[in-house]
């Protein structure tokens, strides 16, 4: 533990223990030294507050998870020590990985196909439609990436791929396709590039909310079960369902 003049704690920037000398090399030889205090760089004592422990960002500088860190004055002391707060705020983001998912797992989520959730995270024809984890996060993970929960929420509260439409009226995908295009609502994406039909949530609210109401009560009359069975086989089994995944059972 630091001290200094009888006082105990992080921001005193000395060290008690003569084997400790290894770990002041290795953190401060990290660094790169500066004079001058930059906006956007943090002492380490604010860096923590509210995020993450004292302890844990060394661990992370330790494991050259922050890069760029700076000692003011070149004065090996912790307190010297200036962190990029952005680094620091994207790696407590996601430092459980709790709310990191696969991007087969966001497909299934979002009821499209794996290749258009990679076509939405790419940057090429103006995306990221939807932003994928930094590698910095993901880099101890397996697999070549993630998005998370906020992401995914974020994107579904301005889009909405035809197959979760279905799920919230009780229908088919081709069923919900056709009153799209019959009330002139055409997909966001070129469903011809995507692979998917994905609108925007503001186009289509209103008549997600009319059919929600129009939709009658369920009812068990025996004779009718068969027939709306057959009908949705019918349909899953369209090369158009097989190409853009958007049938009931969702496959990657």
């Amino acid at each position: 533990m630091p001290i200094a003049n009888d006082e105990v704690g992080v921001t005193q920037g000395y060290f008690n223990l003569e084997d400790l000398g290894e770990f002041a090399s290795t953190v401060f030889g990290s660094t790169c030294s500066t004079e001058t205090e930059d906006d956007g760089f943090v002492d380490l004592t604010v860096a923590a507050k509210g995020r993450s422990s004292t302890a844990e960002i060394l661990h992370w500088l330790l494991n050259g998870k922050l890069p760029g860190t700076r000692l003011i004055g070149g004065v090996k002391r912790l307190d010297h020590l200036r962190f990029d707060l952005d680094q620091i705020k994207e790696l407590t983001k996601y430092k459980g990985h709790s709310e990191l998912h696969r991007l087969t797992k966001v497909a299934l989520m979002l009821g499209i196909n794996l290749s258009a959730v990679k076509k939405l995270i790419s940057k090429k024809n103006g995306g990221p439609w939807l932003s994928p984890a930094s590698a910095e996060v993901t880099k101890t993970l397996r697999g070549g990436a993630y998005v998370s929960s906020v992401e995914i929420v974020k994107f579904q509260a301005e889009y909405l791929p035809v197959a979760l439409i279905a799920r919230q009226l009780g229908s088919h995908a081709s069923a919900i396709r056709s009153i799209l295009s019959a009330h002139g609502i055409s997909p966001q994406f070129d469903p011809a590039w995507l692979g998917a039909r994905i609108y925007r949530r503001d186009d289509v609210s209103e008549l997600i909310s009319k059919h929600q109401q129009l939709r009658p009560a369920k009812t068990h009359q025996s004779n009718s079960a068969e027939p709306i069975a057959a009908a949705k086989a019918d349909i899953s089994k369209s090369p158009e369902n097989a190409e853009f995944c958007e049938s009931d059972d969702v496959i990657l």
